[in-house]
């Protein structure tokens, strides 16, 4: 995208992770930061914010915090691209792992979430957002098939 003239600004807060980006992407702008704090350049607003599997991590009340603080930063006619783990994805920890809260485990070390369409719903209400596509599927780029959902959405 870059280098067809978008500005992009990527967060990650990984070190490894942002240093894999910028030797693909050398004149992107890429922060090293939590996606629970503010997004880069506060204030300024974004044609498309991509959220892809970054959103299952949290707790729920920070999740719809960051859904908010996407829907407060993307421009009125923006998209809101959208990908995460389905409660089908039993390859990568839907089941058989200590529960936190509904949908949300211990696995591995660490917490991982999985949405059902309920969830989508409360993630993205329609008094907010149009819903442009919402679509569970399975992706085949890992060593197993993953369950997510995808979603397209743009701000009410």
């Amino acid at each position: 995208m870059c280098e067809a003239g978008i500005r992009v600004d990527g967060v990650d807060k990984s070190k490894d992770a942002i240093a894999v980006a910028l030797k693909k992407n050398l004149d992107c702008c890429f922060h090293i930061d939590d996606i629970r704090s503010d997004f880069p350049d506060v204030g300024k607003s974004y044609p498309v914010i991509i959220a892809s599997l970054c959103l299952h991590y949290f707790e729920w009340e920070e999740t719809l915090g960051i859904a908010m603080k996407m829907h407060a930063s993307l421009e009125d006619d923006g998209l809101l691209f959208v990908r995460v783990n389905s409660t089908d994805d039993i390859n990568y920890g839907a089941i058989g792992y200590p529960e936190i809260e509904s949908n949300y485990y211990h696995v591995n070390g660490k917490t991982k979430r999985f949405f059902d369409m309920d969830a989508l719903d409360r993630l993205f209400p329609e008094e907010k957002w149009n819903t442009l596509l919402k679509e569970e599927k399975t992706i085949h780029r890992y060593e197993k098939p993953k369950a997510v959902w995808e979603l397209v959405l743009s701000n009410r």
